[in-house]
């Protein structure tokens, strides 16, 4: 019989805190700031993953993953030791992102840490804000 072990919550990866705020950087000095940048902790996978909002003017989701593979394909976003597969592009109108920013506004780049909750009715994920301008 095999038995599954419970990852305690000290036990889990931290999220990569630094190198998203690089990627951001990174993202703003190429003229594709995003409106919103965090890491979402997935309880479901044990892992964190880097929620993207691309600015208003991104044509489509495809041309920002695109973009934001280029950058990070860069020496300088190698250096960021953000994953490309722990990048997901979300839209600014994202439920998440907009409870959130009715209560956290982080223009500039940050490391905002926010605990899970429900908010009326919508479950928001354990977060690192980064950026929140949406």
């Amino acid at each position: 019989m095999t038995s599954r072990r419970a990852t305690s919550r000290s036990a889990r990866q931290p999220a990569n805190v630094a190198g998203g705020q690089d990627l951001v950087r990174l993202l703003d000095q190429a003229g594709l700031t995003p409106q919103a940048a965090l890491w979402v902790y997935k309880e479901e996978t044990d892992s964190w993953r880097f929620w993207l909002a691309p600015p208003p003017h991104a044509d489509e989701r495809a041309s920002y993953y695109k973009a934001v593979a280029a950058v990070l394909a860069s020496p300088e976003g190698k250096a960021t030791r953000v994953e490309f597969g722990d990048v997901q592009v979300v839209p600014a109108k994202d439920d998440v992102l907009r409870g959130l920013a009715d209560t956290v506004s982080a223009a500039k780049i940050a490391a905002i840490k926010v605990g899970a909750a429900v908010v009326n009715g919508i479950y928001h994920p354990e977060s690192i804000i980064i950026r929140l301008a949406v």
